[in-house]
């Protein structure tokens, strides 16, 4: 399970990766805000009549995806490390009866 997290979190530096890669070879910087990848798979940007509102979604969505999709990846990581953990508890548990 280990290597699996592993993979999972290379995602976001993979993307970052990716950016690098297109820079030294064009020598120009593609950036890639989340709106951008939004746009790219065709998926709605939401949007509010709240200025508030609206003013931290667009926020939200001008973070570079590299760090969004780490983020997201870490916090997977998290949960099926809980959930990895809390199987193994009841396993033992039952073993133990």
């Amino acid at each position: 399970m280990e290597q699996l997290y592993g993979w999972i979190l290379l995602i976001g530096p993979g993307v970052l990766a990716w950016q690098g890669y297109s820079w030294l070879r064009t020598g120009v910087w593609t950036a890639l805000p989340l709106s951008k990848t939004f746009q790219y798979f065709e998926w709605p940007v939401p949007f509010t009549s709240w200025l508030g509102l609206q003013k931290m979604l667009d926020w939200v969505f001008d973070i570079p995806t590299s760090f969004a999709v780490f983020v997201v990846s870490f916090v997977i990581v998290v949960l099926l490390a809980l959930l990895e953990a809390t199987i193994d508890k009841r396993r033992f548990e039952r073993e133990k009866l």
